[in-house]
């Protein structure tokens, strides 16, 4: 079990620096999650927090894109709220949040002998797209 403290200037900042809401979201989880998001395999829970942090990051969300969009983003893929034994702006992310890749992810060296078309698809494979969820 991890809990972390996600300081209001720090969502702020996260969304000021942001070009759409799923990077904001990405960037939420980065700051939260400790191992390097390359590393992730797959989400089995999602970090979670209390009401009036999720409220505020979703104020921050409506303050720079629209706002039915932003919700939708949150609320399928933003932090849970059914912990409510958290302070505000304390996240927790539970031991089995997540689950590492066990292969490594390819680097450019290995791609030797692939075409460019190859090379895009093993990329693609290997990383989860959050600009379908750009908002």
């Amino acid at each position: 079990m991890k809990t972390f403290i996600l300081q209001k200037s720090k969502i702020r900042e996260l969304a000021d620096e942001s070009n759409s809401a799923s990077e904001f979201l990405m960037k939420l989880y980065c700051e939260v999650i400790p191992d390097k998001w390359e590393d992730i395999g797959r989400f089995n829970d999602w970090p979670k927090c209390n009401v009036n942090t999720s409220l505020f990051i979703m104020e921050e969300m409506h303050k720079k894109w629209d706002p039915v969009m932003s919700n939708m983003l949150w609320m399928n893929k933003g932090f849970s709220t059914l912990d409510q034994k958290l302070s505000d702006f304390q996240v927790y992310v539970p031991d089995n949040c997540y689950t590492l890749r066990k292969e490594p992810i390819a680097t450019e060296g290995m791609m030797e002998g692939f075409t460019q078309q190859e090379v895009e698809e093993i990329k693609e494979e290997q990383h989860f797209n959050w600009e379908d969820y750009n908002a």
